[in-house]
C-alpha cells in the first residue's frame, strides 16, 4: 500500500520493527526499502537509521542513499545500483510521484530519530 497505513498517522512511534511489520508501516524487518520493483510498481516504505553514514536527515527533506553495497561487516564495499530491485523501485516512485513511508529508526546523530525505537 502506498501512502499512509489507516490508524498510524504520522508521528506514531514502535518499539520494535516487528511492531511496524505487524502494523504493515514497514515489513521488512532487515532491509530499508521495502516496494515492487515491477514496472507499475514503486516503493512503499523506506527506514532511516544508523545503516547508511551518507544518509541525511533534514526533516521535511532527505538524502537517501539506497540500499546494498554492504559486505557482512555492514562496511559500504560498492555503490549502491537501480539494477538492485529495492533501489529501482525507489527510483519509480520517484518518477511516478508515488508516496513512500518514511520511518525514522534510533540515530543518535539525526534531531529528527527517537531516541529508541522506530
Amino acid at each position: 500500500m502506498y501512502g499512509h497505513i489507516p490508524g498510524y498517522p504520522v508521528g506514531s512511534t514502535f518499539k520494535t520493527k516487528e511492531e511496524l511489520w505487524r502494523a504493515g508501516v514497514h515489513v521488512q524487518r532487515q532491509a530499508g526499502i521495502h516496494g515492487d520493483a515491477s514496472e507499475n510498481g514503486g516503493a512503499f516504505s523506506i527506514c532511516l537509521s544508523e545503516g547508511y553514514e551518507d544518509n541525511i536527515d533534514g526533516g521535511e527533506r532527505i538524502a537517501y542513499v539506497g540500499s546494498g553495497g554492504q559486505d557482512r561487516n555492514g562496511d559500504q564495499v560498492t555503490d549502491q545500483s537501480f539494477d538492485h530491485l529495492p533501489n529501482r523501485a525507489l527510483q519509480l516512485s520517484c518518477e511516478t510521484k508515488r508516496p513512500v513511508r518514511v520511518v525514522r529508526g534510533k540515530n543518535e546523530t539525526s534531531f529528527y530519530s527517537p531516541p529508541e525505537g522506530c
